[in-house]
Parts: structure tokens; sequence; C-alpha cells
């Protein structure tokens, strides 16, 4: 008799996603197959669901000790949980930092009470650098970090003379996050009060080769592991990914996700990290480093911060002219993005956080480089956007009305006269909505729907509570 059987779940076997059960004893996986003729002590029922193996987020920021208003250590594993994550490496910029053996066993007690596997990051700084060699043998430990850009409490180390001490005595492998101090302080002065844009200016590109080349040029000297963090560069995709070995590094997902300036004028501040979101040629060249495997890790840089000190930041959006006392609205704004686009934009008032939110925009496209509020149409095109007020994006819903007569709801692009969702669609002809089964498999079905199964290549109807072909 099996543990468990995790019956009909979607499992990556060989580069495909293939339908299949999986057997579990005494903690291992023990079958791949089907089991339809095996017994178990629990069955989870997996259909729709893809399975995969507990994943290890190799640099998360939990909060504790110093600020657990925003997050604590069981807080923070009980999240990695839900989320698939079954262990963690937890980082030393916390307050105190860890980088005594006092705080780490500190951490090590409290981390009794955390839900997931976990190991912690011993933190460096310029006067602790001898008692890093004795670190080989400490339990719990999986590294030491390195700050090599500004940072908070005593966790700086930037001088190049400090740096090759660190190196010098790591017993482990030394977790780096990789900025140039120097430069960052000569370029602070690009920063404009404000606007969040200015942020990967002042830390650009320099900022981040820079600081890499050094680092691998001291590691490699004295033969010593470097892993560099949260790498944001194509500069730093192509050198790193020739420089192997000991030498390793990290992306992440937000930096797989965004990219500027749409990042910034769509979220503000809450797309504020360190390093910066790029360009999209570096979102670009990050990608093709995860298709190429340069890459050796995905961490997430989780660092959760309080939604008050994100609103600190910069401010967000542009002053209005007037302003109503009843806080139930907020004269519009003109805005312009260039040639591209114009209109208003109206600010509601959100209760629940005392403040102002974009809750919708009117504007007309008046060429075919409408930018990323919306895909390009036809010029003359008529926009209305709406926001629920739980994001800055302005686009999450919105109709267009084009200058030959079509109407667009939730699409992109109006391809028929009345185009919804860009999927069902009505001009000369009808065009049912088209899917897969798994993306049938997915919806909400209720009877009396009618798709086209792109799977099957057959129309389909729900009803009585089941799919059928209707031909």
């Amino acid at each position: 008799m099996l543990d468990l059987i995790i019956k009909k779940g979607n499992c990556f076997i060989e580069d495909k996603l293939v339908q299949t059960d999986i057997g579990v004893l005494k903690g291992k996986i023990s079958h791949i197959g089907n089991l339809d003729t095996e017994k178990s002590k629990v069955v989870i029922d997996a259909r729709n669901l893809t399975v995969l193996p507990g994943l290890i987020d190799t640099q998360v920021h939990f909060r504790e000790p110093g600020s657990v208003d925003a997050e604590d250590l069981n807080s923070g594993s009980k999240a990695a949980i839900v989320g698939g994550i079954t262990a963690v490496f937890e980082m030393p910029n916390t307050n105190p930092p860890t980088t005594n053996f006092e705080e780490f066993q500190r951490k090590i007690d409290i981390g009794k009470n955390m839900y997931c596997n976990h190991a912690f990051y011993f933190g460096a700084t310029a006067e602790n650098f001898k008692i890093l060699e004795k670190l080989e043998d400490l339990n719990g430990c999986c590294g030491i970090k390195l700050f090599a850009g500004s940072s908070t409490g005593n966790l700086l180390v930037d001088k190049e003379d400090d740096i090759e001490k660190v190196f010098k005595y790591a017993s482990k492998v030394v977790a780096v996050h990789s900025e140039d101090e120097e430069i960052l302080k000569l370029r602070k002065k690009l920063i404009e009060k404000g606007n969040v844009n200015t942020h990967p200016v002042w830390r650009n590109e320099e900022v981040a080769i820079s600081s890499t080349r050094k680092i691998v040029k001291i590691a490699k000297r004295l033969n010593k592991r470097a892993h560099i963090l949260h790498v944001t560069t194509k500069e730093e995709v192509d050198f790193l990914s020739q420089n192997k070995g000991n030498i390793t590094f990290e992306i992440t997902p937000q930096h797989l996700t965004m990219y500027a300036p749409d990042c910034y004028n769509n979220l503000g501040s809450y797309a504020q990290m360190n390093p910066p979101i790029r360009d999209k040629s570096h979102y670009d060249r990050l990608w093709y480093a995860i298709r190429n495997n340069y890459n050796d890790t995905i961490g997430s840089d989780h660092a959760p911060h309080l939604k008050a000190n994100k609103d600190k930041l910069s401010q967000r959006f542009p002053k209005t002219q007037f302003n109503v006392k009843d806080n139930s609205l907020q004269t519009p704004v003109t805005f312009t993005a260039g040639d591209s686009l114009a209109g208003i934009a109206w600010n509601g008032w959100d209760t629940n956080n005392s403040k102002y939110v974009p809750s919708a925009q009117l504007y007309t496209k008046v060429s075919n480089s409408a930018g990323s509020v919306a895909a390009d149409t036809v010029k003359g095109t008529l926009v209305f956007a709406t926001n629920d007020g739980t994001a800055s994006a302005p686009s999450l819903k919105y109709m267009e009305f084009t200058s030959d007569g079509r109407l667009s709801i939730n699409s992109q692009t109006a391809n028929a006269t009345l185009d919804v969702n860009g999927n069902a669609k009505i001009g000369t002809e009808l065009l049912l909505g088209s899917m897969t089964t798994t993306q049938r498999n997915a919806l909400t079905a209720q009877n009396g729907m009618i798709i086209y199964n792109t799977t099957d290549n057959k129309f389909q109807g729900y009803e009585n509570g089941a799919w059928s072909n209707l031909i």
C-alpha cells in the first residue's frame, strides 16, 4: 500500500505536459503512471491541476527581527508553502542584522516555528570578515551575503580591499548584491524628486556591470565561489555566461515580467526596487538567458514593505488644479503621451485607504503608435478605460470605438463589427469563442454555453452539467 496517490495531475515528463498518477511511499516518489489498481492511505484528485515538485526560493527577505509589522518568519514561511515553495534561503538584512553568531542563533531559534524548510545567510561586513571562515560547519547557514551597493545598517561592503577580505575568509558561497557604490554616489544627483522613472537612470547598467566584473575578478583570483543575485542587465548576462565554473547567477521573476517605462507609469513607486526594473532590451536578454539555461537559479527576492512606506517613495500621480471637498470626486486632469494619445483621466476616492486612485480614462488615438496603454488600432479610435481601484494600470477594462464603426470590449484590437475579449466576434459572420480542452475545463461552465474546441476540432455545448459535441 502506498502512502499517497496523486491522481490525474498534469505533470512535466521529458519536457511534455502529460496527465498521469504519482505514487508516494515513505516520503519519496515511488511510481509514475496509471495507479488505478493501487491502494493508498491518501488519494488526491489533481484533475485540471499541474503537479510540480516542491520549489526552493533561494532569496527571500523576511522581516524578523525588526519589522514584524511587515512580515515575520512564521507568516513568510506560511505564504511560501501556499505558493508551492517548500524551502527558502533567508537574507541577513534584518534589524539587528545577522552578522554574528548570537543573531544567527536567534534566527535559528525563531525558525523553529517556520512552516517550510529553511536556511539563513550570514551577513558580511567590513569588520566581521575573519569569522566568516568559521561558518563552514555552521548548521542552518546556506552562505554569506555581501552587499556591494547601498543597503541598511552596517551591511555595506563597498571598498575593494574589504570585498577581497570577505572572499579571502569565506568558507561558503558568497551571494552578492552587485552594485557599485562609488558610481551610485556619483549618479545620485540624477534622481528627480517625485519621478520614479529616474530610479533606473540613477542605478543604471554601469552600476551593475562594474560591480559584477569586480566581484568575478576577485572570486576567480582567490578561487572562491560567488553567486550574483538578481541580475538585471544584458551586459551582465553576456559577461557571466562566459565566466561560469565557480561563478553562478540568479534572475528574478519581477525582472522577467515587467519592464520600463511601462512598470513605472502603471505602478509608480510600487515598481521600485534594487536593482531596478530596466527597459525591454534587458528584459528580452534575461529571457534569452532563461531559454538557454545561462542562469543557475531563479529566486524571488521576496522583500515585503508596508503599503504606506511604498507610497512615501514618490508621488505617483500628477497634482490636480481643482479638488472637490466632499471626497466624492476629484476634478479630471488632462494628460498627454507624446504624439500617440491624449485624453482625460479621472481619479476616484478609495475610502478604505483614504486616497485618490486612478479610476477611468478617456482618450483618442491619433496615430498608429498608441504606446502601452492599449494595442494599435486605426487613427481616431476613442478609448474608455476603467480601473477597479486596486491597481494603477488604467487599462484593466476598456472599450474602443474605432473611426470605421467597430466596437471592441476588453479586446486590444477590434477585428469585427463587435469584438468581445478578442474571442467572440460578430461581423459579416459569427465567430464563437475558441479554446483548447484545458482552457475549457478551467471555465466556470453553465448550461447553455457553446464553444469551439480547438483540441478536438468540435463545436461543444454545456448541458445537464457536462460538455458534449454538438455535431
